[in-house]
């Protein structure tokens, strides 16, 4: 399909391998009046339907010299525009060594929502998270989606077992005849 994965990207939305599958990804930094208490990925992926994209959300988050480090993450919510989806809140949990709390989250996200965010043009996406102790709104752009959207959803429209896998880059004596 000649689709090229990368690593997740904190500067711009990027095709990333996802378990052989192709899924838009892009990672930013979780951050309270400037100061850095974590990061997130957001991933976009194909889901059984046309109309729609499943989403998931991890987040790492530790304390900040200002800011405790909450018991869980309760909701979490998409905004672009005036259209918001609901994640649910599949785990919240704490961790020692480091102290952090790991956050997963997944929805089926229409595919209008994803559509009018990756359109041509400057466009973002408001990621809202709320615990019983802080309230979080983190803006995001859309560089890179409008480009990377349309080969996604060209590989989406396939059955799942059509779909190719990503080029794996070969390595040791065969590499020479790719």
């Amino acid at each position: 399909s000649g689709l090229q994965a990368t690593p997740i990207s904190e500067q711009r939305w990027s095709l990333v391998d996802r378990a052989g599958l192709a899924t838009l990804a892009r990672r930013h930094p979780l951050t309270v009046e400037g100061e850095e208490i974590g990061s997130f990925d957001l991933v976009v992926a194909c889901s059984p339907g046309a109309d729609s994209y499943d989403v998931s959300y991890v987040e790492r988050r530790h304390r900040g010299e200002q800011t405790p480090l909450p018991a869980a993450i309760d909701s979490i919510s998409l905004r672009v525009g005036s259209n918001t989806a609901t994640l649910k809140v599949v785990s919240t949990e704490r961790r020692s060594g480091p102290d952090e709390l790991l956050t997963h989250a997944t929805a089926r996200v229409p595919s209008t929502l994803i559509g009018a965010f990756a359109a041509m043009g400057s466009h973002s996406m408001v990621i809202r998270t709320q615990g019983a102790q802080l309230v979080t709104g983190i803006r995001l752009g859309n560089t890179g989606a409008s480009q990377n959207l349309p080969r996604l959803s060209a590989g989406c429209r396939k059955p799942a077992s059509d779909r190719a896998e990503l080029p794996r880059a070969k390595t040791g004596g065969l590499a020479a005849a790719k």
